[in-house]
Formats: C-alpha cells, structure tokens, sequence
C-alpha cells in the first residue's frame, strides 16, 4: 500500500475508497480476494489516524501497528480490536470531534450575529445559554469571545 498517503484522516475516514485513486492496489486486493480491499483500506487509515493523534511517522505506526493499536485501545477498554472494529471505533471519535467543533463553529457565530447586530451582551448570553442549555463550557466561552471580539459598542 502506499507509504505516504496525502489524504486527512477525517477525509479518509468519512470515505475510504478514496485510498483507490492514490493507490490501485486496494482495487487489485478486491479482485484477487472479495473484501479483501476494504480490510486493507481500514487498517491504512488506522494507520493514518495512529499517526495523526500520536504525531508519529507513518513508517513507525506500520512498523509497530500493534503496539500503537493497543496503547489506543486502552480507552476503549484494552480490548484487542480487529482493523474492522478499531476503524470504527476511530471513525466514531472522529464524528464525536467534528460534531464537537460544529458546536464550537455555530456558537463562535451567534455570537458575532449578537455583536454585530448591536445586541446587549447579558441579554444575548442569556438568550445563548436558554437556547442550548446543554452548552459545553468550550462553547459558552466560544460565543463569550466571538461577541466580545465583533462588539462594535466597546
């Protein structure tokens, strides 16, 4: 498979057939053997996501899949997962992050709306915090900065 893959691990775990227009060996392994491409295009983006969240050299993760694998699998329970059930195990705190910084995203910008539209800033937090109660504090703190960054009254 290929030694340097340019795609993001968010990308590529969003669509794994993508590894096929950087490397047509994953359509080969498909012909060859049924399935075969899939499995191969999971443990290649296990292996970019290891490398991306341990900000290690790609070539270090494939030497030591194992190793790293299992250091992240601690916090899944130290189970030991196939490439199949650690891929989704990844992907699903992957969703969790960019669903996260959606929230992040929507809050920084009500809050700029709220600045720039001249609005009291007790009064827009107020109206922040009862519109989503279950607001992290990354959140409140984003909408927080995003008004007092755009508030044009100060």
């Amino acid at each position: 498979m290929s030694s340097r893959c340019t795609l993001t691990p968010i990308s590529l775990f969003a669509d794994p057939l993508k590894l096929d227009a950087e490397d047509g060996s994953y359509l080969e392994a498909e012909r060859v053997s049924p399935g075969l491409g899939d499995k191969l295009r999971k443990r290649e983006a296990n292996i970019l996501w290891l490398a991306d969240r341990y900000g290690a050299d790609e070539a270090d993760v494939r030497n030591r899949l194992d190793f790293y694998k299992a250091d992240a699998s601690e916090k899944w329970g130290g189970v030991t997962l196939d490439d199949g059930a650690f891929f989704a195990k990844a992907k699903g705190e992957i969703d969790q992050e960019t669903k996260k910084r959606e929230a992040v995203k929507m809050s920084t910008l009500t809050g700029i709306e709220s600045a720039l539209w001249g609005e009291d800033g007790f009064s827009e937090l107020s109206r922040f915090q009862a519109s989503k109660p279950d607001a992290t504090p990354e959140e409140q703190d984003a909408f927080n900065g995003a008004y007092r960054a755009f508030n044009l009254k100060a």
